[in-house]
């Protein structure tokens, strides 16, 4: 039996339209944040590209191979392996996660849009023996 285990984490973080951008920004990334460690209460190991900023505050834009599109890659080099993949809030509304989501259905990968159908889904695999 395969367990699930590696979650991938997908969801809007660059705010678009008319608001207070870089406040909305913290409070998306924050909710991807919080989503990992909820994933992390219940068991599974995800992989949070709502932590990518670090890159930037601890590389700096100076070093030529970090950039928004090698970073973006490396996100979605991660979705190939990972067992399942969770869709926060809002996510239809992001170029990104919309990539990310259909990145993983090619894959074949289960997509959930809340962490009760990912914990229902693994449970019900575990008692099919998956």
């Amino acid at each position: 039996m395969r367990d699930i285990k590696k979650i991938y984490i997908c969801g809007p973080i660059t705010p678009i339209g008319n608001i207070n951008k870089s406040v909305k920004h913290l409070s998306n990334i924050r909710a991807g944040i919080l989503a990992g460690i909820s994933l992390m209460e219940y068991g599974f190991s995800p992989y949070n590209p709502f932590l990518d900023f670090m890159y930037w505050l601890i590389g700096g834009e100076d070093r030529f191979f970090l950039s928004v599109h090698r970073i973006r890659k490396m996100d979605l080099d991660w979705i190939s392996v990972s067992d399942a993949l969770l869709a926060l809030r809002g996510w239809k509304k992001s170029v990104g996660a919309r990539g990310e989501v259909e990145a993983a259905k090619k894959a074949n990968i289960p997509c959930f849009e809340s962490i009760d159908e990912l914990t229902a889904y693994r449970d019900r695999m575990r008692e099919e023996g998956k």
